[in-house]
């Protein structure tokens, strides 16, 4: 009987401990800012997606990324083509767009320069001399109107072969295998213009 009014008094005191008063209350981050982690970007109009990303500011110094929980918005889809934050020249060959940013009720935004490809710059380069069947690997390059010249083109542009050459292209870089012997054309175009196609005929015998 003893043993028994013993454990009835120690099962009555961690229960009444138990349901004492909790004081811990849970900690709040108060949110004080948002940005986009770039002030600008300038890329070419052919060139390959960029990545930027987003970060929020609490009242506490604390920072975190938001990249994938914030709105993304763009001006212009001519110009700049969107992905979230991944970013790349649209179908019109340079201009300018907006990208902001909007999270609860805060925003911010960045001005996106698309820099314009010089048609009437670009070239054909391959690997080797292309003077036998077999696979050869094409490369375009072009001039912008910033001054940068020898730019390697990776979007924006359509690679074709004749003769039923087999085209394969991986980020503007064709793969091309030339399969019949006679003559073979290769060619590319930039933002859909068929006058800036670039043409190079290959005789294999």
């Amino acid at each position: 009987m003893r043993l028994i009014k013993k454990f009835i008094l120690l099962f009555v005191t961690l229960s009444f401990i138990g349901c004492g008063d909790n004081t811990d209350t849970p900690l709040t981050h108060l949110v004080s800012s948002i940005d986009i982690n770039v002030s600008s970007v300038e890329i070419h109009s052919t060139d390959a997606m960029v990545q930027i990303g987003a970060t929020v500011h609490f009242d506490d110094g604390i920072s975190a990324d938001i990249t994938n929980n914030v709105r993304w918005y763009n001006s212009d889809y001519n110009v700049t083509n969107m992905l979230g934050g991944e970013i790349s020249g649209g179908p019109q060959n340079g201009g300018e767009s907006n990208v902001s940013i909007e999270y609860e009720h805060l925003s911010d935004f960045i001005t996106v320069t698309v820099h314009k490809l010089d048609l009437n710059s670009t070239r054909i380069l391959t690997n080797s001399e292309v003077n036998a069947t077999g696979t050869y690997i094409f490369t375009a390059v072009g001039d912008f109107d910033n001054g940068d010249t020898n730019i390697t083109l990776v979007r924006n542009l359509y690679w074709t072969a004749s003769n039923g050459a087999i085209v394969t292209v991986e980020d503007g870089i064709a793969e091309i295998e030339i399969i019949n012997t006679g003559e073979t054309s290769v060619n590319v175009s930039f933002f859909d213009d068929d006058t800036s196609d670039k043409n190079i005929t290959y005789t294999i015998n």
